[in-house]
């Protein structure tokens, strides 16, 4: 990849905790995405969670080499260096080592995690690190988590403005911060609205089994159709801590026999179930310990399938939804009801136009070859910006 100001390849190097749970799956499709702007990429992760495979970069991922001492990296240092930053822990070495030795000229952190890992990297190779802040990352991390990454990181990314108020608040300097959607592949997504709810309608809501989920809400929304309509189901994709809680609320509500707990399903099994769906729901909320959604990909990809939606107003929700009629207040079970009533009352034309409103919304936003432009121009500013420093 080439420009006019300059003719040096982009080689990004992508550090992360983890390759790759599978509520992260648009990391892949983000890295995926890239590809075809890059000259090159690798991937750094600290343990392995997922399927290790990633065709587009032409190799498996594996974790990083752990026999590399933090030691090993010192003859790396400039002198007057060795006593500026603190000691390297085993994975910040493991991350300087794989950048040295696959000469990447970028480095990418994938949520904050990432890019603190990244730091001792960046410096003492003097690479820039753009880093990717997503969701919990923002609001669960303690107030001072990142001051560092923020003094030291060159430039930062976030999914949405909640997002970027919350990391300004924590410290980020705001002339370096950049939201950046989140992208999903719009070639796996036909825009193919199911016909409208009939006696049977079928609700759908995919994520980790956790409360910011708000799964239980969708419960008790559904026993609030209950009398009217009995044969309405609830689908629940996804696996967590709260499942037993929530098998026990689904009993409780009288709605045991109309709410499907099918687990963790791949990806293509998702849109499988996006298609046979009517309704998709997401009424996320703040968990009591402050955990809090970033942009929850499985929206954008309901909207871009063609699946009508029902989410909550929460974080950076309403950023990613076009109608604001499509939100509810967060938390506010009889409002989720309300609003799962009027949809399956609603005249067939208006809920095609919003279906396609939606759609149309995903493609000028959330186009993940778009998203890969924006990105491969914030590696050129932050590139520049790091060879500006060292003039």
């Amino acid at each position: 990849m080439t420009s006019g100001a300059s003719t040096a390849p982009f080689r990004v190097g992508h550090v992360m905790t983890s390759w790759l749970p599978i509520s992260q799956t648009f990391v892949r499709t983000q890295i995926a995405s890239l590809a075809p702007l890059l000259d090159d990429q690798r991937v750094f992760p600290r343990k392995l969670e997922g399927a290790p495979s990633l065709p587009s970069i032409g190799e498996d991922v594996r974790p990083l080499d752990w026999q590399v001492r933090p030691g090993s990296i010192d003859r790396w240092l400039h002198r007057g260096e060795r006593f500026c930053l603190p000691g390297p822990t085993r994975f910040e070495a493991a991350v300087a080592h794989a950048a040295r030795s696959s000469g990447v000229n970028v480095l990418h952190g994938h949520f904050g995690s990432g890019g603190h890992a990244a730091l001792v990297a960046a410096r003492r190779l003097r690479l820039p690190l753009v880093t990717a802040f997503h969701g919990n990352d923002v609001y669960g991390a303690r107030p001072t988590a990142f001051l560092r990454l923020f003094r030291e990181g060159t430039l930062f990314t976030c999914v949405g403005p909640a997002a970027g108020e919350e990391l300004m608040r924590r410290g980020c300097p705001p002339e370096r911060l950049h939201v950046v959607p989140v992208g999903v592949a719009l070639e796996d997504f036909d825009f193919a609205p199911t016909d409208a709810p009939g006696s049977a309608p079928v609700f759908l809501q995919v994520g980790r089994l956790v409360t910011k989920k708000g799964v239980d809400l969708s419960i008790r929304a559904l026993g609030r159709l209950r009398d009217e309509w009995p044969d309405a189901r609830l689908v629940i994709v996804g696996d967590g801590p709260e499942r037993p809680a929530l098998e026990r609320l689904a009993a409780e509500a009288g709605v045991q026999s109309q709410v499907r707990f099918l687990g963790a399903r791949p990806h293509d099994e998702v849109r499988r179930l996006i298609r046979q769906a009517h309704i998709g729901l997401q009424p996320s909320r703040c968990a009591e310990n402050g955990d809090r959604e970033g942009t929850p990909t499985v929206i954008i990809e309901f909207q871009a399938a063609g699946l009508d939606l029902i989410a909550s107003d929460h974080a950076d929700i309403p950023s990613i939804v076009p109608d604001p009629d499509q939100l509810v207040s967060e938390g506010a079970v009889d409002a989720l009801a309300a609003r799962m009533r009027e949809r399956l009352a609603e005249a067939p034309d208006a809920r095609l136009r919003r279906l396609v409103a939606a759609r149309e919304h995903v493609e000028q936003r959330h186009d993940a070859r778009r998203i890969a432009r924006t990105l491969t121009e914030l590696y050129r500013t932050a590139t520049e910006t790091v060879a500006a420093r060292l003039v």
